[in-house]
């Protein structure tokens, strides 16, 4: 009598040994495909982003008014040493330059981009006060319909594009800034 309890003790722990052997398989498999899948979805979105971006290396030609300095400036005239095109739309004349513009100069100088212009996108005199807010911080040039920003595909504003000397696109970046400028916006 024990040796058959015995026998059925033995043979439902093997029986639960293979169920939860077979379990822990189907488990593994469940949880190799989710890792996989989340793999793919990563790689959309970031293949995703990266066509929302310019290649790095790449030479958009544009030229647009500089209203600091009175002159046309050309893309060409960037070669030499790393730029910063920080891009902002004006609607509406600013009183003082916003402290995250006059932070995100700061910043820049500090990595080594001494040449910064900001790509003002919005009526001619909204732009005009900007860049006499700037004050020799960075030279102010008018994009006005926004088809600069366009051309180096940005779809919000504010945002970065820096080139390198030889004035092609290195990297994109974005500003953070809180309060009255949610949209990006130089009210």
């Amino acid at each position: 009598m024990i040796a058959i309890g015995t026998a059925a003790l033995y043979g439902s722990f093997l029986v639960l040994s293979v169920l939860v052997a077979a379990e822990t398989v189907v488990l593994l498999e469940v949880l190799r495909r989710v890792v996989r899948l989340k793999q793919e979805v990563m790689d959309v979105r970031a293949s995703q982003r990266r066509a929302d971006r310019l290649p790095q290396g790449t030479f958009i030609d544009f030229s647009a008014r500089d209203l600091t300095r009175r002159q046309v400036v050309r893309a060409s005239d960037l070669r030499g040493s790393p730029a910063a095109l920080v891009f902002v739309k004006a609607t509406g004349l600013p009183q003082e330059l916003p402290g995250w513009l006059a932070d995100t100069f700061a910043g820049l100088r500090a990595k080594g981009h001494e040449a910064l212009f900001v790509m003002c996108e919005g009526e001619l005199a909204h732009c005009s006060a900007l860049a006499g807010l700037s004050s020799g911080q960075a030279r102010v040039l008018q994009d006005g319909g926004g088809e600069i920003r366009q051309r180096f595909l940005i779809t919000s504003t504010p945002a970065a594009v820096l080139l390198d000397g030889r004035a092609r696109v290195g990297k994109y970046g974005s500003m953070e800034h809180s309060g009255r400028l949610e949209r990006g916006e130089l009210l």
